[in-house]
């Protein structure tokens, strides 16, 4: 079984380079600082959202 805590080597979330774990890679997921910041920039221009949930008053505590 491979699981991913395991797994050694990565591809960037953003050029889809090969990389190693965040012991070898300091910017991990990432391939470099260039890849983080651009991924950065992607979630405050909005072309990454996230769903937004509906919650419903039911009137009990949690």
């Amino acid at each position: 079984m491979n699981s991913y805590a395991n797994k050694k080597v990565f591809s960037c979330k953003k050029c889809g380079k090969e990389i190693r774990g965040l012991k070898e890679n300091p910017h991990f997921p990432f391939c470099s600082k260039r890849c983080r910041y651009m991924d950065l920039g992607s979630w405050l221009s909005e072309e990454y959202t996230m769903e937004k949930q509906e919650y419903y008053d039911t009137g009990e505590e949690l």
